[in-house]
This record gives structure tokens, sequence and C-alpha cells, in this order.
């Protein structure tokens, strides 16, 4: 992946997201090229995300302080933004949408650790405890503290690093491990799990997900994604408290 931007305020943030290419990244050569620029639109007002047909056959993502502009080959996103505070939505949404566009995998709502080589998930909507449970896990590393990045090409399903934090730094870890297991958040005052049935796993994926498109194609390279995850990979609602316990309520 490769980035420009004429934006000094920009570059140093993309320089704290994104770790810089490897060498062999490098001579491979970038897949897709996001180009920012700033001086679009209003301040964010609202969270609604506006979605057209490109004029090349591309797909238009807009918001009051962005608009991403993808090309037809879902390799090129154009990102104007209103200010600094609108590049991390932006860049989710048109990463997002290329992971899915490639049946690569998907941006999932959720914090993720590493423990004994295998990764877990832990996914929620705001205020649910994703951060807590990334805290309350060290020393094991940390995958995503707000937005996790899962692989589901390929035999295993694996998560990966993920540049999309709220507060713990990315190291830029090029392993990906494979994914033992996703939880769904409960704040409770018990610790335990319950595993959920196929249609409830599938819908708790869903409920949780970074997705935008009126593409019906789209929609279904999501579901058929969803299902592989949910067909290999046990999907549990987790209760917890704030502590560690959890950990030996789900080994």
């Amino acid at each position: 992946m490769v980035m420009t931007t004429s934006s000094g305020g920009i570059y140093t943030r993309l320089c704290q997201l994104f770790p810089p290419p490897s060498e062999g990244e490098r001579r491979q050569g970038a897949e897709f090229r996001f180009d920012i620029e700033v001086g679009y639109g209003e301040p964010f007002d609202r969270h609604d995300v506006r979605i057209a047909d490109g004029s090349d056959g591309g797909v238009v993502f807009a918001r009051s302080d962005y608009r991403v502009k993808l090309d037809a080959g879902f390799a090129v996103a154009d990102l104007r933004l209103h200010d600094e505070q609108a590049l991390m939505h932006a860049i989710v949404n048109a990463y997002g949408a290329i992971l899915i566009h490639r049946e690569w995998g998907f941006l999932l709502q959720a914090s993720c650790l590493v423990d004994r080589n295998q990764g877990y998930l832990f996914a929620g909507k705001a205020g649910s405890g994703k951060s807590t449970v990334a805290d309350l896990s060290f020393p094991r590393p940390v995958l995503a503290d707000e937005i996790a990045l899962v692989r589901v090409r390929g035999e295993a399903i694996a998560v990966g690093d993920s540049p999309f934090r709220s507060a713990i730094r990315s190291k830029g870890d090029p392993v990906f491990y494979p994914l033992r297991a996703l939880y769904v958040l409960e704040p409770s005052l018990r610790v335990g799990q319950v595993q959920l049935k196929q249609s409830e796993s599938m819908l708790a994926v869903l409920d949780h997900l970074f997705f935008w498109s009126r593409d019906n194609r789209e929609a279904l390279k999501l579901l058929r994604l969803c299902k592989e995850l949910t067909r290999k990979v046990p999907v549990r609602r987790l209760y917890f408290q704030k502590n560690n316990l959890f950990w030996d309520a789900i080994r």
C-alpha cells in the first residue's frame, strides 16, 4: 500500500499509524494507492455515510468531513478530508471496502489479543469494554484495541496487526496468527461464556463490521466471508468483569 499527501500534518499522522514497508514489500510493489489531501467539506456533524456510483465505474463514499472515491478496480483511492480528524474514518472506509472487494477479509469492531500464538477477538460496540480487555490482558501482545484486521482468505482464519488504534500503538507485527475464537463482550457481575448458534454467530459478526455499500455483489462477498469465519471459528458471548479472570474462563 502506498499513500501520498502534500499535507505535513497528514504525513505525520500516517507515519504514526502505518509502519514503513519492509524491503521485501518495497520490492513487491503496492497493490493499491491512497492519495490524500485536505480542504474538503465541513466539520463532522453526523456519522451518516452517503454512497454513490463513481463516474468511472467505481464508488464514492461521502460524509460532511470527507469524501472517498475508489476507482473501478478498487486499486486507487482518492481521499479528500476536511481536517486530520476525518483521516481515520476515511481510511477505514476505503481500506475495508478494498478488503471485501478482493475477498481477502474485513475490519471488525473488536480488540484482538494473542495468547500462546493464537489470536482472540473481543467484539463490541463503543463502551462495551474492548479497550478494557486489551488493557487487562498485559503482557499478551495487542493486535487491535478498537478495529481488528481479520483475514479470511486461505485455509485458516487469521488476525493481524491493525494500524487502526485508539490508544495502544501498533508495533508493526508482520505475523498473522490463527484465530482461536471470537467473543462478543457483555459486561456482567459474573464471568462465563455461551456458545452462539450458527445464525446467531452470523448476526453477531455482521453487527460489528465496518461496511458501507449499496452493491449487492459486494454484500454477497461479505456474507460469504462471514459464513466462512463462523463455519471455522467458534463465536461465543463472553460475560466479563473488569478484571483478567476471563482468560481463565476462555482457555
